[in-house]
């Protein structure tokens, strides 16, 4: 094998790979948004207990108390007494529905997106109905995640 050129040995060009890793990294920092999610409860209120260990979201809330019903970002409340019958139905649940879409319509195309999400936080000692009917009206107007907001250890 007279006349054979010896190969070159590869070599990995680690400048360039370093400064595409660099680019990369700073506009992955640059481009994420961080927000706190903390959450302003009514006073008097007493969440459930869970033992799980989720986070919170940073999402629309919708607080049941012993006493109101209300939508913080729109600063509207309406008596809780109206979600105690069975079928609770009328013009004050039309004009919950229609705070509730109109809460919907004021969130960002990008989060409504994926669909959209509400906290819901309920005082641990309402009766169930309370709670199921106002998820029932809630879902009806196009709110595709409730998650449920409750206190740890």
């Amino acid at each position: 094998m007279v006349g054979r050129k010896k190969r070159k040995e590869f070599e990995l060009p680690l400048a360039p790979l370093i400064d595409v890793f660099t680019i990369l990294v700073i506009y992955l920092v640059v481009g994420t948004y961080f927000a706190p999610a903390d959450m302003v409860l009514p006073p008097g209120l007493k969440l459930p207990f869970s033992d799980s260990k989720e986070d919170i979201e940073l999402a629309t809330q919708v607080h049941v108390s012993a006493t109101q019903v209300s939508i913080p970002s729109l600063q509207y409340t309406m008596p809780v007494e109206i979600f105690k019958t069975k079928n609770p139905s009328g013009p004050q649940i039309a004009s919950f529905q229609a705070q509730v879409t109109k809460m919907v319509n004021a969130l960002s195309p990008a989060m409504r997106q994926n669909g959209v999400t509400l906290n819901f936080v309920a005082d641990k000692d309402l009766p169930y109905v309370v709670i199921f009917n106002v998820l029932q009206a809630v879902r009806v107007r196009n709110v595709d995640n409730v998650l449920f907001i409750a206190t740890g250890s």
